[in-house]
């Protein structure tokens, strides 16, 4: 798939919406990754791989720490436009219809080259635990393991998106990425709406 800022594509001027996808590879923390800046990163180099019009991009994911770095992942990943799928179909007009997946006009279930993520491996690491339910994000993203475990969301989950179970730490699993606005503050933290 070849993308140009500012072309259309799929009816979408790219350059005017944030884009989201799963990645297509799966990661493991304390090992692929031991923090969410280097989430953030592998998102980063999935969009560059992709060829994708954004540059700057975030993994959706908190951690519990009392210093974790993103404690609150809705707060700290800026949504501002219509959030669309790399394939031009939209997922959400604004920020509150984003985080709440039952208002998605389509599944946030499409990887960074445009294709489907698989029914047998939809699970993506979040740390966002289901209301009232205990934090887990295998130690900060720092444990590979299987003592410690991490919150997990389905791409095909719905409501669920985010958080249907806990996961080993041992295990491998996608990501949710998305585009940030070029004048987001590189330490974020300006969310758009409550959340989790």
């Amino acid at each position: 798939m070849d993308f140009d800022p500012g072309v259309k594509a799929g009816g979408v001027d790219y350059s005017q919406v944030q884009l989201a996808f799963v990645t297509k590879n799966v990661f493991g923390p304390g090992r692929d990754f031991s923090s969410i800046e280097e989430a953030d990163n592998l998102c980063i180099q999935a969009g560059a791989d992709a060829a994708l019009p954004k540059t700057r991009w975030r993994a959706i994911m908190q951690g519990s720490a009392k210093d974790a770095e993103r404690s609150s992942a809705r707060d700290d990943v800026v949504i501002v436009s219509p959030v669309y799928v790399v394939t031009g179909y939209l997922i959400a007009a604004d920020a509150p219809s984003f985080w709440d997946a039952g208002q998605w006009e389509w599944n946030l279930e499409v990887d960074e080259t445009g294709h489907l993520i698989s029914s047998d491996d939809p699970l993506v690491w979040t740390g966002v635990p289901a209301a009232g339910l205990p934090s887990a994000d295998c130690g900060n993203w720092t444990s590979g393991a299987d003592t410690d475990f991490g919150w997990a969301g389905d791409v095909n989950g719905g409501t669920n998106w985010l958080h249907l179970q806990q996961h080993r730490c041992t295990e491998v699993h996608h990501l949710y990425c998305v585009s940030q606005p070029d004048d987001a503050p590189d330490n974020m933290g300006s969310g758009t709406g409550a959340g989790p």
